[in-house]
């Protein structure tokens, strides 16, 4: 019952993280939280891909399933999401 508790409280946060990123991607002011706020700006300042922010979130969803990938292409796809696509653009916006 603890892990199902787990994974039930993991998916509500996801859930207001994608609010959160609706909102800041429509325009609308960032929910008060101090990490949302500051994505908010990074989002405006460096432009930050919808998309991108949308496939880790994607991918935090699959970490809470205790199940493994069940194809290479699910694999690959979780590993793109999780951290190689969008983190690599999102920790390279500097420029």
């Amino acid at each position: 019952a603890g892990r199902r508790a787990d994974r039930r409280a993991g998916r509500l946060r996801i859930e207001w993280w994608r609010e959160a990123h609706g909102r800041i991607h429509a325009g609308q002011p960032a929910p008060r939280h101090p990490v949302a706020e500051a994505l908010a700006a990074a989002v405006e300042r460096y432009h930050i891909e919808r998309d991108s922010l949308a496939a880790m979130l994607d991918a935090r969803v699959l970490d809470l399933d205790p199940s493994p990938p069940e194809t290479i292409a699910a694999l690959e796809a979780y590993g793109a999401g999780a951290g190689g696509g969008p983190a690599g653009r999102l920790f390279n916006c500097h420029t």
